[in-house]
């Protein structure tokens, strides 16, 4: 019994000392259509055509308590759009690529190839906090409020734009 727990004792403590970084997502409540509205760069209902896996290197990230940089790989997906209504952004394309995570931990909305959904996204010019600078690409994520229920989420995004043309007249 002793070597067992002090063996897991032993395997918790060289996990937690391995200097590997950890991403997780957390989302800190939802927010309201109100709140979203004037946060996201791009709202839009969308039929998925395509999901394309992508990745990227990253070096710019230190081992905790070290002067040593590890290369790390970030996996996304980009979804390929066919833009049904444009409710917030200057879209002039029909089809658009979105970026989301994969899904494992790192907030990566689930998209299915063929469905439609009302995206809420914003433009991102690094991947991650400190990654390199690339040009403009629109990012979202599960804690957005992109949803595949877009009729009541529609339905919401109009009550507020016709709120805010009400306030502005």
């Amino acid at each position: 019994m002793y070597k067992k727990l002090s063996l897991l004792i032993f395997a918790f403590f060289i996990t937690m000392n391995t200097g590997i970084a950890v991403f997780a997502c957390s989302c800190i409540g939802e927010e309201s259509v109100k709140n979203a509205f004037r946060k996201y760069d791009v709202i839009v209902t969308g039929k998925v055509l395509n999901i394309e896996n992508m990745s990227v290197q990253d070096n710019k990230y230190l081992v905790p308590d070290s002067r040593i940089s590890r290369v790390f790989n970030f996996h996304f997906k980009k979804v390929t759009l066919e833009v049904m209504e444009v409710y917030k952004g200057k879209i002039k394309k029909e089809i658009i690529e979105i970026t989301t995570g994969i899904g494992r931990g790192d907030c990566g909305f689930p998209f299915q190839l063929g469905e439609t959904y009302l995206i809420y996204s914003s433009f991102e010019n690094t991947y991650f906090e400190q990654g390199e600078k690339v040009s403009n690409y629109l990012f979202t994520d599960i804690c957005s409020r992109t949803t595949h229920d877009f009729i009541q989420e529609t339905a919401a995004i109009k009550k507020e734009i016709k709120r805010l043309r009400w306030r502005l007249n």
